[in-house]
């Protein structure tokens, strides 16, 4: 399967190495820039999207994975507590909050497809809101590719 590169900027004015090497799947291509350092492939579980992780002094930083067409589907941030955020496949947020110790922590925001915030709370209290759109979504999108 090809993976397509998408393009990063940085804010240094370092030069950019570039080194492309099969992976032991032959199916995905890693891609190292320096600063920082990317890795992109195809996620599996999500049938055709694209998981692109980011390192920093070889510790995982950023966590994104696209759509099909290149809209982004979910990024994530990695600290002791740290933000997640789902979209729609029009851009739109879907939900978003925050995860501390591997549990959902604080308030989370369920949107509509129009980003209209739908319901705000803990996690578990609104979870039933958006349970069935997310699983529904997540659907579609395997249908349609």
């Amino acid at each position: 399967m090809f993976i397509i590169i998408l393009s990063t900027l940085l804010s240094s004015c370092l030069a950019i190495n570039e080194f492309l090497a099969e992976s032991e799947e032959g199916d995905a291509k890693k891609i190292f820039h320096y600063p920082p350092v990317i890795y992109q492939k195809p996620y599996e579980e999500i049938v055709n999207t694209t998981l692109v992780q980011t390192y920093k002094n070889d510790i995982l930083e950023k966590t994104a994975i696209y759509y099909p067409s290149g809209k982004i589907y979910m990024k994530r941030n990695y600290n002791k507590t740290y933000e997640i955020t789902y979209y729609y496949e029009n851009g739109q947020i879907f939900l978003s909050g925050y995860v501390k110790n591997n549990a959902a922590y604080g308030e989370w925001k369920y949107y509509d497809k129009k980003g209209k915030l739908v319901a705000k709370g803990e996690y578990n209290k609104i979870s039933k809101a958006f349970e069935i759109v997310f699983a529904e979504n997540l659907k579609k999108t395997l249908k349609n590719n």
